[in-house]
């Protein structure tokens, strides 16, 4: 714990297990992969394996495999975000992907349905 100036005491927020770190290593290789080898815009969450998909998750990559449009915006607090937003229109021709990688081997499940391997 902390103290603060007065003098009360504030929690650290819990440090990163260590398979998140590991996912960190791996995920922009994973997107770029897709941004260099893939015809449409994705959606992507990449999990290393034993990871789980949150609930939370599985239904934003569903709503881009069935077309039915999504917005997220951009936490800004002076962070240096690339946007406010980012829009799948609906009927957008886009892909939900998970990416479950072990090292540098990764199964992509597209759309729920198609599976590729690819190597990152």
């Amino acid at each position: 714990m902390l103290a603060t100036l007065s003098g009360q005491k504030d929690m650290l927020p819990e440090l990163p297990k260590k398979y998140e770190r590991k996912e960190a290593k791996i995920d922009g290789r994973v997107a770029d992969w897709f941004l260099n080898n893939w015809p449409r815009p994705v959606a992507l969450e990449v999990k290393i394996k034993g990871g789980k998909l949150k609930e939370h998750q599985q239904r934003f990559l569903d709503k881009i495999a069935n077309k039915l449009g999504f917005k997220y915006k951009f936490r800004d607090g002076s962070l240096r975000t690339p946007c406010d937003y980012i829009i799948f229109p609906i009927g957008s021709e886009a892909d939900g992907v998970v990416a479950t990688c072990d090292g540098h081997l990764c199964e992509c499940i597209i759309n729920g349905t198609e599976v590729i391997q690819i190597k990152v």
